[in-house]
């Protein structure tokens, strides 16, 4: 299971997930991560509250990172 959630605060926006990052769901948490870009010039990604990162997953962090995300 998977929550995301996005706060925005003047001109940039959080996304936060909670649970599972896995195969199942980084299509999702992926499509959010872009669509918040195309809105946004400051877009922050939470994984406090995530359980679980599979290699689909880690796959997904390793290319925001390469595309500078920290």
């Amino acid at each position: 299971m998977i929550r995301i959630q996005a706060a925005c605060n003047l001109g940039s926006i959080t996304i936060a997930i909670d649970g599972q990052l896995i195969a199942e769901y980084v299509a999702e948490v992926e499509a959010s991560i872009r669509e918040s870009m195309e809105q946004y010039k400051d877009v922050h990604l939470s994984l406090r509250d995530v359980s679980y990162i599979d290699e689909m997953g880690h796959a997904l962090l390793s290319r925001l990172a390469a595309q500078g995300w920290n």
